[in-house]
């Protein structure tokens, strides 16, 4: 798959963020045949989709995070929040069946249906440096404690 490619599945499936939120497309990379990586942003905030394995990773960020480093403390890996928003787990069985980048699309669509909901509340929460300190705190000792759970 080429990053072209990814970016029309990214458009596609997360649509609402183009439509009703103002997204665009600012950044791409290709820089092997599976790893590739897309970023989105708004006035508010920027999204980074990076395609390593499987179907990668979606991250959240404010708008000073760099595109160019995912591992920035900057970056929020999305489906962790969604379960710090909803504490809950996210079911992945839907996408079990699939591998590979035959993966990219449902979970994409998974997230995106999920994110849909908390938009408002997600783009509050990364309007400022000064916002992101008020949860962040309570976001990573949620989400520790969720990953050292037995």
């Amino acid at each position: 798959m080429l990053v072209e490619e990814y970016i029309q599945i990214i458009e596609e499936e997360f649509s609402y963020l183009f439509t009703r939120y103002g997204f665009s497309v600012t950044y791409s990379e290709q820089v092997k045949r599976y790893r590739y990586r897309a970023g989105i942003e708004s006035k508010i905030c920027k999204m980074l989709f990076v395609r390593e394995q499987g179907a990668g990773l979606i991250y959240l960020g404010p708008l000073s995070a760099p595109f160019l480093n995912e591992y920035s403390n900057q970056w929020i890996e999305i489906a962790n929040l969604l379960m710090y928003l909803t504490h809950q787990r996210i079911n992945w069985d839907m996408v079990n069946d699939y591998e590979g980048e035959a993966r990219i699309r449902p979970i994409m669509k998974l997230i995106a249906d999920k994110l849909e909901p908390f938009c408002n509340k997600v783009f509050e929460m990364f309007s400022s440096n000064e916002m992101i300190a008020t949860w962040k705190p309570k976001y990573e000792q949620y989400i520790d404690q969720i990953f050292n759970e037995k």
